[in-house]
């Protein structure tokens, strides 16, 4: 199974209630130290996802919980086969499914040759409703040399080819060299909700856990020393410092060993499929 991060962070609020009271505790910062604690274990702890981002300026934002590309495209903006009207409810239901096709058609009534072109459909679904998206023009980008290899998974497959188009990862930001246009990428990444919020893994021994909590109260500690003359904080970072490192080996050795499976984020998985991505077929 898996932990939200509302949940480990509720955790940490109630066992730091007087800094909590005092304003010195930050949800966003801590989501933020979350995703820095998860990139310690590479993709030892991600899945696949997809995504659409737009390019504009030669710049593209990859989003919170990236990890590492397996695959990207480039394709241009097509049209809107239908729109979702405006639905007021209380609670609000919806997923994204992408899938690549071939698009066939006669030109004229008696022609038999038939034409054709490649779309990528983008539908976006809001209760029963759909709003369907289409990019036309798909094609496989290739990675600049100067992007990371951290940043590019083992099984990327987009590594060598000819493609005119190029790309450079540089943290969160994609670098091309065409003015603009959309991505569609392949990467792995960590879980996380429909806000973007991280989900963490739990280990066999709960190690993985323990040490994100570690972590991050030394973060929070940390900031409160940095931004205020209490010395007194020093040595309360020093001991969730050396209670961290430990339990960053056992949640190591958790992740590696064979009992640490994705089992737990199979419901995830069958949930994210529906709000991201789905290439049914590769292109040719």
């Amino acid at each position: 199974m898996a932990i939200h991060a509302d949940t480990v962070i509720a955790e940490i609020r109630n066992s730091l209630k007087q800094y909590d009271t005092s304003g010195l505790i930050d949800d966003y910062s801590l989501y933020n130290y979350i995703f820095s604690a998860l990139r310690k274990f590479g993709n030892l702890i991600t899945t696949k996802h997809e995504i659409i981002i737009p390019v504009r300026n030669k710049r593209a934002t990859l989003p919170s919980n990236f990890e590492s590309i397996q695959s990207a495209m480039k394709a241009d903006k097509g049209w809107v086969e239908s729109e979702i009207e405006q639905d007021h409810l209380q609670q609000t239901y919806f997923w994204k499914e992408r899938t690549e096709k071939n698009n066939t058609w006669n030109r004229c009534q008696n022609c038999s040759k038939e034409y054709g072109e490649k779309v990528i459909v983008e539908k976006i679904y809001l209760h029963e409703k759909e709003t369907k998206f289409c990019y036309t023009n798909p094609c496989y980008l290739r990675i600049s040399k100067h992007t990371k290899k951290d940043l590019i998974s083992k099984d990327c497959n987009i590594l060598s080819n000819n493609s005119p188009y190029e790309i450079t990862i540089n943290d969160k930001t994609v670098h091309t060299n065409f003015e603009q246009g959309e991505l569609f990428i392949k990467f792995y990444g960590f879980e996380v909700d429909e806000q973007g919020k991280p989900y963490i893994p739990q280990s066999p021994h709960e190690h993985l856990e323990t040490y994100i909590t570690y972590f991050l109260k030394r973060k929070i500690f940390e900031d409160i020393w940095l931004n205020s003359d209490d010395t007194s904080i020093e040595g309360k970072i020093q001991y969730l410092l050396m209670q961290e490192k430990a339990e960053f080996d056992y949640a190591m050795s958790d992740v590696k060993a064979d009992s640490l499976t994705f089992k737990g984020f199979a419901k995830l998985e069958r949930m994210n499929k529906k709000r991201t991505a789905t290439f049914e077929y590769s292109l040719a």
